[in-house]
Parts: C-alpha cells; sequence; structure tokens
C-alpha cells in the first residue's frame, strides 16, 4: 500500500528518531495531491513540527481497516502551503510493510476500568496494566473462565479521548499476586478512539525522554 492510498481523515502515527531516541506524533490525512500526503499541521506545546532537521529518520504508521498494522520508511515531511492553508506533505515512494502485532510497545499504566463478559449481567471492576496499539493487559479480583475469553468488552474514560470501548479476546493468563487475576488480550479492530489513547500514552511514556524536533 502506499501512503497516498491512505483515506483523508485517518489518523497515523510519524515517529521521528534521532541516535537512540523516538518520539511519537499523532496526524490527520488532509488528503493527497501530487503524489504527496498532506496532514494537517502536527503541533507540539502549540509549536509546528519541523520535520526538516538534519540526523532525524522518520517512520510513518497506519491501522488499515482497523486490524492491519501497516509501516513506511524512507519519508520526509516538509511544511507546505496548499491554498490558504498550510500543511505538514509527506513524500515517500516505497510502499508499505506488515507491522509485527507482537512486536509492538507495550506501556505499562494503572488505569481503572469495567469489564463485561457475555456470562455475567454486571461489569466487573478492573484495572488496565499495559497498552500497546494491538493489545491490552488487565486486572481484576475475579478469575475469568475460558468459556468468556471471547469476547471481552473493556470500557474506560480518559481525560482526553472521552469514553473508550475496545472488544478483545483474552489470549493468556498472566500471574499478579496479591489475590487478583491478569489477562492478556488482543484488539482484532482497535477503534480510533483506542489508537488516539495509545498515541497519546506513547508521547506521555516515550522510550526515551526526548522532545520532538522543532
Amino acid at each position: 500500500m502506499r501512503m497516498t492510498e491512505i483515506p483523508p481523515k485517518s489518523t497515523i502515527t510519524i515517529r521521528a528518531v534521532k541516535k537512540e531516541i523516538s518520539y511519537e506524533l499523532t496526524a490527520t490525512v488532509a488528503g493527497v495531491k501530487n503524489d504527496k500526503l498532506y496532514l494537517k499541521l502536527i503541533r507540539h506545546k502549540g509549536q509546528v513540527i519541523n520535520f526538516e532537521s538534519k540526523n532525524v529518520t522518520l517512520l510513518a504508521f497506519y491501522v488499515k481497516d482497523g486490524i492491519e498494522p501497516l509501516g513506511w520508511s524512507g519519508l520526509t515531511i516538509k511544511r507546505e502551503k496548499l491554498g490558504n492553508s498550510e500543511y505538514h506533505a509527506v513524500t515517500c515512494h516505497k510502499k508499505s510493510v506488515h507491522i509485527n502485532r507482537r512486536g509492538a510497545r507495550r506501556v505499562f499504566i494503572e488505569h481503572p476500568c469495567t469489564i463485561t463478559l457475555k456470562s455475567m449481567d454486571a461489569a466487573l471492576e478492573g484495572i488496565i496494566t499495559d497498552v500497546s496499539f494491538t493489545g491490552i493487559g488487565f486486572s481484576t479480583d475475579k478469575d475469568i473462565n475460558e468459556s468468556d475469553f471471547l469476547p471481552v468488552i473493556i470500557r474506560f474514560e480518559d481525560e482526553l479521548v472521552g469514553n473508550i470501548s475496545v472488544t478483545t479476546a483474552i489470549m493468556r493468563r498472566v500471574n499478579v499476586g496479591e489475590g487478583r487475576f491478569g489477562f492478556g488480550a488482543n484488539i482484532p479492530k482497535p477503534s480510533e478512539s483506542w489508537m488516539l489513547f495509545v498515541n497519546r500514552i506513547y508521547r506521555e511514556y516515550p522510550e526515551e525522554p526526548a522532545e520532538p524536533p522543532v
């Protein structure tokens, strides 16, 4: 898939890498023209990002149809004016590569949630323990039978994104201890709200303390 095939209004992730430091930013596709993908201006703390800094490698990620993570390398991003508006224009001549779901970076957090099972009328109270684009870890004080592993609906609220609901398939039990039961689950069809939430978490907890090139 070419980057210019990404539909307008889609959310993508731009990763800027300099030496051992990387920083991820969310971008919204505005449209395509002249073999370039135009993004709404990407800002950090109110300042428009300059992606033309030296020795910075740029990568892009997009989840096609909500289930297929794709990635691109070898791209350039320049600030351009189109009509009366300014955009970040992405040029990339490479086709996408498939991203290994198991390789998605996990971030460990503690966030309250509710867990709904098909065999129970009342939701369980739980804690989200880790997140990635295509997976989630959570714990609860009640065990979950294997007959309830699919589907499991997890709902929670984020102060910036709002109410989020994800449908998951539990893949494994995790040893938590202290009277709690832990589980790891896949998210077959990540919603846009989930992707926005994970992007926010990635920015809040970067792999290395970093600021994007500005």
